[in-house]
């Protein structure tokens, strides 16, 4: 696949959650996804359905769409924990269990690599839509835009004019501390940098702040999935 696909279990269920990872920075591209919403956001973003029939198999069975490689060996610890922290506090678990039955459907499917007619045929019967692609990305858009906007030769930061973005180079070899900053950073962030709501880490999305500023915006559906 253009770009890997892992999967995992919930610990102590038989539910199964999709994430796709960004080489570029190697964080996660998107949040955790039942297989029924997974299926649909390839459907919202464009992406082939190609790569995800050819390693289906390794995806499930391995935990990972690259040859030979598991979820524990291509994770890390923090992001492992980083899933796992946003599946309980997004209510993801209610919502794969909502899904549960589309996605078995599909998953048959694709484990016994039926048509891809078949595979539509399911997709249709599919009686929902999901929030706008935004919703789903995760720790790779928001690293992206703070190289860029903030890291970057040009930036406030590099010019010593943003004090309150307390960032060094270290950053950059440690990228799991962006999400350990306070809450405030990243209103900081949005407010006087720009920072498009839809980057700021899931974790720090049920902060009173960034709920107020999602209905002033009428982006209520980053809330709530």
């Amino acid at each position: 696949m253009a770009t890997p696909v892992y999967s995992f279990l919930y610990p102590a269920t038989d539910t199964r959650f999709f994430v796709i990872h960004n080489s570029y920075f190697e964080l996660p591209e998107t949040m955790p996804m039942d297989l029924t919403t997974f299926v649909l956001y390839h459907i919202e973003s464009g992406r082939s359905f190609e790569g995800l029939f050819f390693c289906y198999s390794d995806i499930v069975n391995n935990g990972c769409s690259l040859f030979n490689t598991t979820y524990e060996e291509f994770t890390s610890e923090f992001v492992r924990k980083y899933h796992l922290d946003t599946i309980n506090d997004f209510n993801l678990l209610e919502v794969a269990v909502r899904n549960k039955t589309h996605s078995d459907r599909l998953n048959s499917i694709l484990i016994n690599k039926d048509s891809i007619q078949s595979f539509y045929n399911a997709i249709d019967q599919i009686d929902f839509e999901i929030n706008p692609e935004e919703s789903y990305v995760s720790l790779h858009a928001t690293w992206e835009w703070l190289d860029s906007v903030i890291l970057g030769t040009n930036s406030e930061l590099v010019q010593n004019k943003c004090p309150k973005c307390e960032f060094t180079s270290y950053l950059r070899e440690k990228v799991h501390r962006m999400v350990t900053f306070q809450e405030e950073v990243y209103a900081h962030f949005i407010e006087s940098h720009g920072m498009p709501l839809e980057l700021m880490p899931f974790v720090y999305r049920k902060n009173s702040f960034y709920i107020a500023r999602c209905k002033e915006e009428k982006l209520d559906f980053l809330l709530y999935f």
